[in-house]
């Protein structure tokens, strides 16, 4: 697993200040983002009213097999998209523009109705058991959790 952030520049004082923010997405594999305007993880998304309108894209590598996506509104499922891209293992066929296509198993925007007194959305991705032989894993099941993106209130 691995933790990626989200920083302004390269340097150890910008790592640890996103990482100190919240600015995180921990995952064995698959990438995902979370954005409402300008507002992504470790952010406060000003509230207007009770629905919030976000972007959610999920990436993988041709070997990740998906199954769901899932988005969390303080502790609860509020959403949820199951993704039917099986994985592959080898070269993909095409060009880098058809690879990139590819990876991309969800881009969507949607509108939840976080419960009253929720003060986070959580993005949560899950896949199925697969690549073993690409990674020398057996029953490797990738997952991928977002810091959570803060509701004012």
């Amino acid at each position: 697993p691995r933790t990626y952030l989200r920083a302004d520049v390269a340097d150890a004082a910008s790592v640890v200040a996103a990482i100190k923010a919240g600015r995180t997405l921990a995952t064995s594999g698959p990438l995902a983002w979370l954005r409402a305007g300008d507002a992504s993880y470790g952010d406060t998304l000003p509230r207007a009213g009770a629905d919030a309108k976000v972007r959610v894209v999920v990436a993988r590598a041709p070997w990740l097999a998906l199954r769901a996506v899932e988005l969390y509104a303080g502790g609860k499922r509020v959403w949820e998209r199951a993704l039917e891209r099986p994985a592959t293992i080898g070269v993909p066929d095409g060009t880098l523009e058809d690879a990139r296509a590819a990876a991309v198993a969800l881009d969507e925007e949607i509108t939840v109705t976080p419960a009253p007194g929720a003060r986070s959305l959580v993005l949560v991705v899950r896949g199925a058991p697969c690549a073993g032989d690409a990674l020398g894993i057996r029953d490797f099941a990738p997952l991928a959790i977002s810091s959570p993106l803060w509701l004012a209130r």
